[in-house]
């Protein structure tokens, strides 16, 4: 009898080649695909162990349990299961055996990084208490600061509390925010306290208090996610605010203010804005409000929720202004920079001259104790009073 070809003698040891692992980043508890290359006429069986920075974290994480192909295989792939990793860079062993018991070896050095910590992430600007204060169509630079060994991209976003959407727990991060915020997306470079910034683009917000929000995402599997929010950072606001002078020079009769030429006036005004900024009061005639450049004076730090008076000196003690009859001009300017604007027609009058009087006659020249008498009187005055 014959046995033909149950005997095979083979004297060649395997060569096997590790080209890469994917992903390199990952969870304590996962898979990783390995591909790899091999030159063998009887393969048997491969195996991979992850080898950890310390024995503990040291296994066999996968075995073939069919027969490899023989020949010349290129990019064949096996999926390495591994569970309870700590966190670290671990080398990949690959050990291909042929069925006489030669054995080749090879290593991806590096080739996996556990890491199960979040991203630790803090905004510095803007800030809750640091408000920035811009229009519908803007930009806003966001300043935030990470600590993060294996960072993968950032986004920021901006948005009110109900906009802002949870980032995935995998795949891709997708934020769907209408016309409040913006997307930045990029290589992070490792580090601790490191510090990064993005400038949102955005058009057509409406008015009101936005959260600024950035997510630092870390490039494995898990997607873990470090965020950071800080409400009310970007303040919108697109109204031009509505002022009004009320009165001018508090306590006399009536709105209209007489003084001298060297005096001081107290203007009461109101307005309509929610972020009330700067408040400028000059004098000037009804075609010129800067002709007196000396007579503006500003109130600065306004404060009101939607509305609010304030009362603000005009001192033109220098400017020696001649009579005349001058018109009050009021700027409001809000944090983002918008002006309303008001002015007041002939309500200051300056005047510098005394009044000239002459007595002409009494009627009668005698009389009672207890009586009248007519007296007639010249003078000139063009502001007279009583």
């Amino acid at each position: 009898c014959k046995n033909i070809a149950w005997v095979v003698v083979d004297n060649l040891e395997p060569v096997v080649e590790l080209i890469s692992s994917i992903p390199v980043y990952n969870k304590q508890d996962g898979t990783i695909t390995i591909t790899f290359s091999y030159t063998e006429e009887n393969p048997g069986y491969a195996t991979f162990t992850i080898i950890g920075p310390s024995p503990h974290d040291t296994r066999t994480s996968a075995t073939s349990t069919t027969e490899l192909d023989k020949g010349y295989i290129e990019n064949a792939t096996v999926v390495a299961t591994f569970t309870g990793l700590s966190d670290g860079t671990y080398t990949i062993e690959f050990v291909l055996t042929d069925k006489i018991g030669f054995q080749a070896i090879a290593t991806l050095t590096d080739s996996l990084t556990v890491d199960t910590t979040k991203p630790k992430v803090e905004i510095t600007d803007p800030t809750t208490i640091d408000s920035v204060y811009t229009r519908a169509d803007g930009t806003v630079c966001v300043t935030y600061s990470y600590t993060e060994p294996n960072p993968g991209t950032v986004t920021i976003i901006i948005g009110t509390t109900t906009d802002l959407v949870n980032c995935p727990i995998e795949g891709t991060i997708a934020v769907a925010i209408v016309g409040t915020g913006a997307v930045l997306g990029g290589s992070l470079q490792p580090g601790y306290q490191a510090t990064n910034y993005g400038t949102l683009t955005y058009t057509g917000v409406p008015d009101g208090a936005y959260a600024v929000t950035v997510w630092v995402v870390m490039e494995d599997l898990s997607y873990l996610v470090g965020t950071a929010t800080q409400t009310g950072a970007v303040i919108v606001d697109s109204t031009v605010p509505i002022v009004e002078i009320l009165d001018a020079d508090i306590g006399q009769v009536g709105t209209i203010a007489y003084t001298k030429g060297t005096a001081t006036i107290t203007i009461l005004f109101s307005f309509t804005e929610g972020n009330p900024d700067t408040f400028t009061v000059s004098l000037g005639t009804e075609t010129f409000a800067t002709l007196y450049a000396l007579n503006t004076t500003t109130i600065f730090n306004l404060t009101g929720e939607g509305h609010g008076t304030g009362t603000i000196v005009l001192d033109f003690k220098c400017s020696n202004l001649p009579d005349g009859t001058y018109t009050l001009y009021g700027t409001l300017t809000d944090k983002v920079g918008l002006e309303g604007d008001c002015k007041n027609i002939a309500w200051v009058v300056v005047d510098n001259l005394e009044p000239v009087v002459e007595l002409i006659s009494s009627s009668p020249v005698y009389n009672k104790q207890d009586g009248t008498i007519t007296i007639t009187f010249s003078y000139t005055e063009e502001n007279p009073s009583y």
